[in-house]
């Protein structure tokens, strides 16, 4: 499930490599009602079965009819991929190389095709996918409204819990300073700020991380990297909206919008 196999159609065209282009055309018209494509044909050793060449439908009508059919093809080895390839590398396969349908081969022998149909219903899925760990749960199996309650709850209580755990560090954080809030009543104004900054810019980085995850930028293994590049990003961040905030208190207190008490001195 989820790999080239499971998603790959048989009903392709390809043709033996000592046919001719005209003979390749009247085999597509023959055949076309029962393919899933008939853009990219694919060009097989007549022995071995080994796919040797691809080309495009577009290349093929350009010959002459006599000419042989790997004189249209390009004189390069096809992309392809194998069984067991993911959907999310097929996707990027096709991307990249701009095709139609990529081949899926298993030791030189093409089995199938998977086309550009199925890969973009396979990119909604994943990003689907990708919006719902975003959001802090699991990945829906089923649409939205076709989701049972029971099962909605296990998607969503998982995630909520550990968050709500990580924000009781921020209460407990918050006692230890208790004895200056007590001297500092106007302090805590600024919480609800700061703890909203706090998750404006974990979402920021939230969002990038997942984004960089699903475009296989990152792995899971480079969780290290990660950090350290967040960890002074996160610091200058956090000084840039200190130096927004002591400018806004100034700013604020001089205009007498807003008397911050003997503190303020």
């Amino acid at each position: 499930e989820g790999s080239a196999a499971s998603i790959m159609t048989t009903e392709f065209v390809s043709v033996p490599s000592d046919w001719t282009v005209g003979r390749t055309l009247d085999h597509i018209r023959k055949v076309e009602r029962t393919r899933e494509t008939v853009y990219a044909i694919y060009i097989v050793d007549p022995q071995t079965h080994l796919l040797v060449r691809s080309t495009g439908l577009r290349r093929l009508i350009t010959g002459e009819p006599g000419d042989p059919i790997l004189s249209v093809a390009p004189d390069r080895e096809p992309v392809t991929v194998t069984p067991l390839t993911d959907r999310e590398t097929l996707a990027q396969t096709i991307s990249k190389y701009d095709l139609h349908a990529v081949p899926v081969v298993d030791h030189g022998k093409i089995l199938g095709i998977v086309t550009i149909d199925d890969i973009i219903d396979t990119m909604v899925e994943e990003t689907t996918e990708d919006v719902h760990r975003f959001g802090g749960m699991e990945a829906l199996d089923e649409p939205y409204m076709k989701m049972g309650f029971l099962a909605m709850i296990q998607k969503r209580a998982g995630w909520l819990c550990a968050l709500f755990i990580s924000e009781m560090l921020t209460a407990n954080a918050m006692q230890s300073y208790e004895g200056e809030l007590e001297k500092a009543i106007v302090l805590t104004l600024f919480i609800p700020l700061i703890m909203s900054s706090g998750g404006n810019s974990g979402s920021q980085a939230t969002s990038l991380v997942i984004r960089a995850l699903a475009l296989r930028e990152i792995g899971l293994g480079d969780w290290w990297r990660v950090a350290l590049r967040e960890l002074p990003t996160g610091l200058v961040l956090g000084a840039i909206l200190g130096v927004v905030g002591v400018c806004r208190i100034t700013l604020w207190q001089y205009l007498g919008f807003y008397n911050y008490g003997p503190h303020w001195e």
